[in-house]
């Protein structure tokens, strides 16, 4: 038989999940009658009245609700507006800052942004999920794609922030390190090498994010089209940074010693890669600092040097032979670095010590004059003077070519006993002095009185875009324009340089079909009648590939007493030039650059003057004249002549004007 259930489990109300809370006994006593099913109720308006009162207060809640999400929407539509611009603008000051090595501007465009995010970031709710925009933004996607957007920027700028900051402790305290804490020094290149890794994850973020709310807010489309311009350029910038840094701190942190060139370049004697390289330091690095600073004569190499090279022909009639004391032949400094750098190492005086160097540079004395003019006077009681930035050059020079320093053998020991001098005053500067001396740098560089050399890709990669290697300008495949560098090589004239006065007067004609001339024809007048030296036979001699890839391209222009070559992709004129002391001479030399036949002159094309200055080139200056084409003004001034006048002209001068057409 079934097993009877006890009456007592039997309830007349089903109840799944009993609340503790609540008397159900009220529902035990009600009576059901299931024989009965029931019944539709009879029509009334009471039931009418409650459901168009629900439905009332359904669409209020609507309205309401789509009231606040609109005016909330309108709400961070303003708010990102309005702080947005200033944001990115800082940021690209930041940029701009940190690029032109001035980290406390940086830091002051983005001690702005952090107030501006703080803003916003109030605006958003520290915890969204509780408020009204957190809960829209469970249904409005851009809502909480923005609040991810403004964490992104925060992170973007902190780090900004903390490159800014190691930066700015670098130009503070870099050389103390390199000298005397090698640990702080690497530690703050790493720091800025992971902050640089962020950086480029952040950025990449940013540009997916406002990809897709470009659509919601006009200020989303602003940063978009802002990243999608100079994404590239930023990344590439960045991409480059990082391979530098991880070149110089593989470089730096050797545990053995690695060697750097510090070429001393004298611009009383100029050679096309700069000043003549007379004296040099060989300064050795390991674990992040400087152990040697060793100040030698360039002859000293060269006197162990059994390697016999075939010099430049004009050269050769004051050396039979070529070393690393005329290697500094080439304008393109690189080339240069290259070449010293090969004579130094095949010197017996480093490589039976298996010594190799890994970069290179070249220092003119200016920089040495700026660096006195921020000191003061250096006593040096061994010699019974004093050296300051006005007869710096003189004295070394007269201690150099007559002091009793060469009358014992040893010429340059006048530079040995000055260099622990100037590191000793370098590692006491103020912080004014410290910040007086990067300014210089700044200026030396844009100077090319400091060139820099480096077998490493990746750092030749960043020295090169930075316009730091001193290399000659690689035109793009697209120029139209001028290209000019007025080159000197001292030929045996002792060290007269510095009391030359070099004044460039150039005049560009451009003709209706876009050909650029100063002349109908070729000419120079005003050059010496001098013959290149014919040399000696020279057939038991190795020669250098990149001086006979330059002088297999030479022939003479006997009308002219000149000759003509092509090097680093441009055209060379060239002859002699001799100017007795007290006096002046003019080279006078007129060309035609024809026009490419893909060129089509029209309104708002674009005309480019590049002029590369020689290293070391003193007291020169530039008057430039730009004659626009007939029916041409330039935009720039509405005029169709365009002038430029500089003293001492920046190493690298690039001038881009643009057509205007006008009816004659």
């Amino acid at each position: 038989m079934p097993k009877k259930v006890p009456a007592k489990n039997i309830e007349p109300i089903l109840i799944d999940v009993k609340r503790p809370d609540f008397n159900y006994d009220h529902l035990r006593k009600a009576k059901l009658n299931l024989a009965y099913a029931p019944q539709k109720p009879s029509s009334s308006k009471r039931p009418k009245i409650i459901f168009w009162g629900a439905a009332i207060l359904v669409l209020a809640v609507l309205a309401l609700g789509a009231g606040l999400i609109v005016f909330n929407l309108n709400s961070v539509k303003r708010g990102l507006a309005l702080r947005g611009e200033n944001i990115f603008s800082n940021f690209s000051d930041s940029i701009a800052a940190l690029q032109g090595f001035k980290p406390n501007a940086a830091v002051s465009s983005l001690a702005a942004n952090s107030a501006e995010l703080d803003s916003l970031n109030d605006f958003f709710g520290v915890n969204q999920s509780q408020s009204l925009i957190g809960m829209l933004g469970k249904f409005i996607p851009a809502l909480k794609d923005a609040g991810s957007f403004l964490g992104q920027v925060t992170a973007l700028n902190f780090n900004f922030l903390n490159l800014s900051a190691d930066l700015a402790d670098l130009q503070a305290n870099g050389f103390r390190y390199f000298q005397t804490d090698g640990q702080s020094l690497l530690g703050r290149l790493n720091n800025m090498r992971q902050t640089m890794g962020d950086v480029m994850k952040q950025i990449e973020a940013v540009r997916n994010t406002t990809a897709s709310l470009k659509n919601t807010a006009s200020f989303f489309g602003k940063v978009d089209d802002v990243l999608d311009k100079d994404y590239l350029k930023y990344s590439a910038d960045l991409y480059a940074w990082d391979k530098f840094l991880g070149a110089a701190i593989g470089l730096l942190s050797s545990p053995t010693d690695r060697h750097i060139l510090l070429l001393f370049q004298n611009p009383a004697e100029l050679r096309p890669g700069g000043g003549f390289d007379g004296s040099y330091a060989d300064v050795t690095v390991r674990n992040g600092q400087m152990q040697t600073l060793d100040v030698k004569d360039i002859y000293d190499p060269d006197g162990q040097l059994d390697l016999k090279v075939i010099p430049p022909k004009p050269l050769q009639g004051l050396t039979r032979d070529w070393g690393a004391r005329d290697a500094n032949w080439f304008f393109d400094f690189p080339t240069s670095a290259r070449t010293v750098l090969d004579f130094m190492e095949q010197s017996k005086m480093y490589s039976e010590k298996n010594v190799t160097f890994d970069a290179v540079i070249a220092l003119n004395i200016n920089v040495l004059q700026g660096f006195l003019e921020i000191t003061g006077p250096i006593d040096m009681p061994d010699y019974d003077l004093a050296i300051n930035q006005n007869n710096f050059l003189n004295e070394i020079q007269r201690e150099v070519e007559a002091g009793k320093d060469k009358a014992a053998g040893y010429p340059k020991r006048i530079l040995q006993v000055l260099t622990p001098k100037i590191l000793e005053k370098l590692n006491n500067f103020s912080e004014a002095e410290t910040a007086q001396f990067m300014e210089n740098l700044k200026t030396h560089l844009a100077q090319k009185d400091i060139m820099f050399y480096a077998k490493d890709p990746a750092l030749a990669n960043l020295l090169s875009a930075n316009d730091w290697d001193g290399s000659v300008y690689d035109l793009p495949g697209n120029f139209w324009g001028n290209y000019l560098a007025v080159v000197n090589a001292n030929i045996a004239g002792g060290k007269s340089d510095v009391f030359v006065n070099q004044t460039l007067t150039v005049d560009v004609n451009i003709d209706t079909d876009g050909g650029i001339f100063t002349a109908a024809l070729f000419s120079i007048k005003g050059n010496d009648a001098k013959p290149l030296p014919k040399g000696s036979d020279y057939a038991d001699y190795s020669v250098n590939p990149d001086l006979a890839a330059m002088e297999s391209t030479m022939s003479a222009l006997s009308n002219y007493n000149a000759w003509t070559m092509s090097a680093f992709g441009k055209k060379v004129f060239a002859g002699w030039l001799s100017t007795p002391a007290g006096q002046t001479k003019t080279l006078n030399v007129r060309y035609q650059t024809p026009a490419s036949s893909e060129f089509v002159l029209a309104d708002g094309s674009v005309y480019q003057f590049v002029f590369d200055r020689q290293s070391g080139a003193l007291n020169s200056s530039l008057n430039l004249a730009i004659n626009a084409p007939l029916g041409y003004v330039w935009d720039e001034t509405k005029m169709p002549v365009w002038n430029y006048t500089g003293v001492d002209p920046v190493g690298r001068l690039i001038l881009n004007l643009t057509l205007k057409k006008i009816d004659l």
